[in-house]
């Protein structure tokens, strides 16, 4: 499937404040295994979202490297992310 372009997807414009909270719960592991597929087949067609998916779930990954395990604060986490979207502007 094509992505398409940045501001829409397949059923038009992308609900971005429930594309946040969905994308959350499934980094967080809390998804069940409907949601899961609901929100892949949203990251084939829309873009800001796939983006926003691979660069939280790097953050993810990475926190988890290198904090060994211990709680992340939330501040830091958005810290991080809003430096990366800055960068990637």
């Amino acid at each position: 499937m094509e992505k398409t372009n940045e501001n829409s997807n397949a059923e038009g414009a992308c609900e971005k404040q429930k594309c946040l909270e969905m994308l959350q719960v499934v980094l967080d592991g809390q998804a069940d295994e409907k949601l899961k597929a609901e929100f892949d087949e949203h990251l084939k067609n829309c873009m800001p979202c796939f983006k926003s998916y691979n660069v939280d779930f790097a953050i993810k990954e990475l926190l988890k490297q290198k904090c060994c395990g211990q709680h992340v604060p939330q501040d830091l986490k958005e810290a991080i992310k809003s430096k990366i979207d800055n960068l990637a502007v």
